[in-house]
């Protein structure tokens, strides 16, 4: 809704996530240009079977109305989404549409996002932190296609209160939390983790942040995504990667990691100063 109406659109800000900006490049369609065989499958069989539910009795008046209401979906949902997805097989008006990539400019609204280190959506959060506007905010945390405060992996936080913190100021604009503000909040806040045994669960709903990994804040992290990812470096043909280029090094501006005073298992990220990480 930003991006498609940007101009007359009344949507003051919003939250995302796990959310791509490349339909084609980074979704559960494509890979590389070859179709993911179980998300592409699996996730056209859930959506026909999904959007042929009937819709909540309690929101009709009479049952009538229900009942073509449900008829219409019936009629739509019998086209499959494979045939749609298999026949543009390329980049196309099919995939952009909804891409914000296209132009990350007509995005003027503050943004959330949301991504997980072991979700399948992860570069395109990284991508968000670049190209977004100044006002908007990316937290990718060690979590997998769910909610940050319900997540297998952790640590998990207290999603509904970082929701209420930026709902009330850019909704309302008011701050409730003076010492954690979200206009505070660093650019990027990104979950580094520690190294692990193969054998090792990576669950820690109840672990010490401290011995699974630790969140490091970029303040600058527009400029310095673009010089990490032109940084990337591919095998040669003899299984070697070049010399001659020094690896771009970076490191962390000062600042607090906030994220929720709240949460009792991030409590001692709060107030705690990154002083440098290396990507």
């Amino acid at each position: 809704m930003a991006y498609l109406e940007p101009e007359t659109s009344p949507l003051k800000t919003a939250i995302s996530l796990y959310s791509t900006d490349n339909r084609y490049t980074d979704d559960i369609h494509y890979e590389g240009g070859c179709p993911i065989g179980s998300g592409l499958l699996s996730w056209s069989s859930c959506m026909f079977a999904m959007n042929a539910l009937p819709p909540p009795p309690r929101l009709f008046g009479k049952k009538l109305d229900w009942f073509q209401v449900w008829l219409q979906r019936l009629e739509k949902s019998s086209k499959s989404f494979m045939s749609s997805w298999t026949n543009n097989q390329l980049p196309s008006p099919f995939w952009k549409q909804g891409s914000i990539d296209e132009n990350y400019d007509k995005v003027a609204i503050p943004i959330l996002a949301i991504g997980g280190l072991e979700d399948g959506y992860t570069t395109a959060a990284e991508r968000m932190a670049r190209k977004l506007n100044s006002s908007s905010k990316v937290i990718i945390g060690p979590w997998v296609h769910n909610w940050p405060d319900v997540s297998v992996t952790g640590p998990r936080i207290e999603f509904l209160d970082l929701c209420l913190n930026w709902f009330s100021y850019h909704l309302k604009g008011v701050h409730i939390e003076e010492e954690n503000k979200c206009t505070s909040w660093p650019r990027l806040q990104l979950f580094v983790r520690n190294s692990f045994k193969p054998e090792d669960i990576l669950c820690s709903e109840d672990g010490e942040v401290g011995e699974i990994g630790r969140f490091v804040a970029f303040d600058d992290w527009e400029e310095r995504g673009r010089k990490v990812a032109d940084s990337c470096k591919f095998l040669s043909a003899e299984n070697c990667l070049p010399v001659g280029n020094e690896m771009v090094r970076s490191s962390t501006s000062q600042e607090t990691l906030k994220i929720s005073t709240r949460c009792q298992r991030m409590n001692h990220l709060v107030n705690r100063v990154v002083n440098q990480f290396n990507c």
